[in-house]
């Protein structure tokens, strides 16, 4: 007999990475406790991206991230325009491991110490083998729509 731990992102928030950490029950939690990503190898992507306010409109440049992002994923994984229903994903497949919503997110997070930087923190779901090519082709269209935006 197993139970399963969801692995989040941070304490008390409930973004599920898609790790999942199996344990039997007649284990009393002196061992070594291992982590390892589902059979469908789904996990949590973040990747942040700081802007100076001088240069950029934070919320303009948020909805930039939002669009890029959902229509690669959309692409990607032939998601619908709600991210409900995917042809190479499965809803059921991803319930079971505690993934109800496929949405990529973007939002927008001050520094304390720094009056004018804004950092622009994109999050979403992929399968682990797509995460650098994804990371890539964000970054890059940030970078570019940066650049734009400044002449």
């Amino acid at each position: 007999m197993y139970f399963t731990i969801y692995e989040v992102t941070t304490l008390g928030c409930e973004e599920k990475t898609g790790k999942l950490i199996k344990i039997p029950n007649a284990l009393i939690i002196t061992s070594p406790v291992t982590t390892f990503t589902s059979d469908n190898n789904i996990t949590l992507c973040k990747v942040p991206y700081v802007i100076n306010i001088d240069d950029s409109d934070p919320i303009k440049f948020a909805q930039h991230a939002q669009t890029f992002i959902s229509a690669t994923l959309r692409k990607q994984y032939d998601f619908n325009a709600a991210f409900s229903e995917s042809l190479k994903l499965s809803k059921n497949k991803l319930s079971k491991i505690g993934i109800l919503n496929f949405a990529p997110k973007v939002e927008l997070k001050l520094f304390n110490d720094k009056d004018k930087l804004v950092n622009v923190q994109t999050s979403f779901y992929c399968f682990a083998d797509d995460i650098n090519t994804l990371e890539q082709a964000l970054v890059q269209s940030l970078l570019q729509y940066t650049r734009d935006y400044k002449k």
